[in-house]
Parts: C-alpha cells; structure tokens; sequence
C-alpha cells in the first residue's frame, strides 16, 4: 500500500511567481556554502520534488479565490470567512486517501463519512497540486449568481466547496506513484464550517456580514484581528437607510441594532423561509422570546415588533428634546427626521 503524505508539516523555501493570471509554482533548494577561501558564500538552487509544498501556499491559494469571490462581480460576498489550517483535517485526509479515491464511486462512498471532501488527480510533475485546486476553482463557470446554484446541482461540488462563505478550516494530504506508470499524484482537501450543499453567500459591501470572533476585515474577508495593532480594518457602518440602524463598536467591529437585523443591521427583518404550511410563528409571544431558538427562527416577532417597541419607547423622550432644542415646527417635522437620522 502507497503511503500518502499530508500537508501539515513545513516544507523547504519555494520560489513562486505569477504567469497570465494563473498561480505556477517552480520550486527549488536554496542551498548555501562557503567558498573554499572561506571568504565568500555561495548560493545554489536544486530542483526540489515537485509536489513537496509549503501548506501555507496550498492555503494562501484557496484564501485568494475567495478574496476574488468575494470582492467581484456585481453582487459581493459580505461573510466570506478567511480559512485556516486544520492539523485534524490534515489527519483525517491522511487516513482516507488512497490512489482511487478520486474516482466517483470511491468519492461518494467517502462523502457519506466526510462532508466536505475534494479529490483530484494530476500527472506527478511541477505544478500539480496548484493544477489540481485550479481545475476545482474554475467550476465556477457553471456557478449562476441569480440563482445561486449550479446546473445540474453537483457539476461544481468542488467549487461550492472551496469557496462556501461559512468554512472556516482546511485540511490537505496527498498520495504519490498513483497509475498504471506510478506518474500520478492525488490531493485530497476537506473543508469545515458551512452547508454542505449552499454557499452560504450574503451579498451586500465586503465584509460587513463578518460575525462573531471573526468581525473585522482584510483583503475581502472576515478574519480574526487585534485592531490596536492596524493588521485588519472595520468597513461596518451599522446602518441602511429604511433598513437598520445601530451603534459600532471599533474595538470589536460589532454593532448593536435598535432596528433591522445582521452583523451590520442591513437586513429586513424577515422569518427565514418555513417549509411548513402552518405559520408557527403567528402566536409567538415576548416571554417565548426568550427561547433563544424561537428568538432565531421568529426575529419578525422577537427582534422586530417587541425590539422595536422597546427601542421606540425608550428613544422618544430623546427624540422630542431634540425636535424642541432644534425649534423646529410640526411643518418641519419631515426635514427633522432627515436631519437627524443623517447625523
């Protein structure tokens, strides 16, 4: 049995370039000696073993197709999360591979154990593991953005796969001497964190659907940051004109909404959509609001109307100070609200 190699141990420097467009790699040595004087250093380079990567240029190619993802087009992905490298699912790709698993039938066999799973196969030369998450990545030419699906539904797994805006880890392995010549090479990559059969996408300016330890911003996606040390930016701005309304937080690039709903507070306060014919959440109460599930499933009756309300009720003595301190008629009213909501 051939032994697969997995992705999380360092491999040597490579030098990397960019040609057209596509991401080629060229990796060598560098191997330094002094000269027989002793006085001066000499640096060789020597072919390395084409598919010995670093992981991280593996990793830092996906996060770049989901930078491109997110940040083109006319409909851009505001909660694409930036991935980062999973030793567990390194492990797991490790101990699945094998010179077939990138045949259908072995590849549905897996994904009833692994959710998540790519497998490709290129000749065993330079070039082929980057060759090979090209190949996935160009799957979205069958990708329709106004539906958000593929046609049929399966034809680009592998690029829903690679680019679902929820994942969040990756783990890679590989195989050699695979073939009937032993020339082949088999990459296996899982993915963690999203549906296994969306994208996951919200549409709306990059990054301001970034949520939880992930909230701020950089090159398009959502990533962990410390913003005292200016590695990362906020782009929120907890506000949509008719949509929500909230405070920033810049410490940690949150908002709390008075109103609307999302990271930024820029989505309709909608129920997501019910597969049931009975409305379940037609006599939702404020004390079954509590629920934390309720509250999830029921936001047009918990976050809305009784958020709402509160918000309203504690915000209109405020609002008629203002109105006085302005000196501002009944007549104005309308340009009031103008004026204020633009401050």
């Amino acid at each position: 049995m051939k032994q697969s190699r997995d992705l999380h141990v360092a491999r040597p420097v490579q030098v990397w370039h960019t040609e057209r467009g596509l991401i080629k790699e060229e990796p060598f040595l560098m191997n330094f000696a002094c000269s027989p004087n002793g006085k001066n250093l000499i640096l060789t380079y020597v072919a390395s073993d084409p598919v010995e990567h670093d992981v991280m240029q593996l990793l830092s190619l996906t996060n770049r197709y989901r930078s491109r993802t997110a940040s083109t087009g006319s409909r851009k992905v505001s909660n694409m999360n930036r991935l980062e490298w999973s030793e567990a699912l390194a492990a797991q790709a490790e101990a699945s591979i094998s010179c077939r698993s990138h045949r259908r039938g072995q590849v549905q066999m897996l994904e009833r154990f692994v959710t998540h799973v790519n497998v490709g196969r290129r000749r065993d030369r330079s070039g082929a593991l980057t060759n090979i998450m090209n190949a996935w990545y160009h799957q979205e030419r069958e990708y329709d953005p106004v539906e958000e699906a593929c046609y049929p539904w399966d034809i680009c797994k592998q690029y829903r796969n690679m680019i679902n805006a929820k994942h969040r880890l990756m783990g890679c392995a590989y195989i050699q001497d695979c073939g009937i010549r032993n020339d082949s090479v088999v990459l296996m990559c899982i993915f963690e964190g999203g549906n296994q059969y969306m994208f996951d996408f919200q549409h709306g300016n990059v990054c301001t659907g970034c949520s939880g330890s992930t909230s701020f911003c950089n090159d398009s996606l959502c990533v962990f940051c410390n913003a005292s040390r200016h590695e990362c930016e906020c782009t929120k701005t907890c506000r949509k004109a008719t949509i929500g309304l909230g405070q920033l937080d810049a410490s940690t690039c949150t908002c709390t909404c008075q109103y609307g709903l999302g990271p930024n507070c820029d989505q309709l306060c909608r129920n997501p959509h019910s597969f049931f014919d009975v409305d379940v959440c037609s006599g939702v109460t404020q004390q079954d609001c509590q629920d934390p599930g309720v509250n999830e499933f029921c936001p047009e009756q918990c976050t809305c109307s009784f958020g709402a309300l509160e918000c309203l009720t504690s915000s209109l003595p405020a609002f008629f100070a203002t109105i006085s301190s302005l000196g501002i008629a009944n007549s104005n009213l309308g340009r009031a609200l103008r004026q204020i909501h633009a401050q």
